[in-house]
């Protein structure tokens, strides 16, 4: 036996079906960091979090890169409101490394 296991049991990335939703409560709560201007939404657990400008605009660079069209200009941190990154990994997720997959969508009411 495993003396760690035994101790700690075991850990993995959690893992859901196409069901688990994005918490819209949590998305559309103000932001509570004071140097976010959107947030970011892990597309495998759903985890939220809180972005800065440069980040956001690192990540705009990389849409651009990827030649995805961006619905409009985003170049100061009012353009950001109501908008929010779908990335397709997290520090907790990191098993799809699929960039090609980031998206930046609107903030709308759930059907």
């Amino acid at each position: 036996m495993d003396f760690k296991i035994d101790l700690l049991g075991k850990t993995g990335n959690p893992k859901f079906n196409d069901n688990h939703k994005i918490d819209y409560l949590n998305l559309v709560k103000p932001l509570e960091w004071e140097n976010g201007v959107c947030k970011i939404v892990c597309n495998q657990c759903k985890t939220i979090q809180e972005i800065s400008f440069n980040y956001a605009n690192r990540l705009i660079q990389v849409l651009y890169i990827l030649q995805k069209p961006l619905p409009k200009e985003f170049k100061t941190k009012e353009d950001f409101k109501n908008w929010y990154f779908v990335l397709p990994y997290c520090d907790y997720c990191k098993k799809n490394n699929k960039i090609a997959e980031l998206e930046i969508k609107k903030i709308t009411r759930p059907n």
